[in-house]
């Protein structure tokens, strides 16, 4: 579901250039930057949580 998302969030960013209302020369470098801050931010919420999981189910290797 994110992956349909995410396309759909960068599929957005060319489309803005046929909309007269929204061309301008930077759209594009602040399209993308915002698809990537978006991007980084759930990783790192994700990598987070996993990180919280892991510590509290106390997973690991036992030998």
């Amino acid at each position: 579901m994110l992956v349909i998302g995410m396309f759909d969030m960068l599929g957005m960013i060319p489309l803005s250039f046929t909309d007269a209302n929204w061309i301008a020369p930077n759209i594009s470098h602040t399209g993308y930057l915002f698809a990537a801050m978006v991007f980084w931010i759930f990783c790192y919420a994700m990598s987070r949580y996993s990180r919280f999981l892991e510590d509290y189910l106390h997973t690991g290797h036992k030998r």
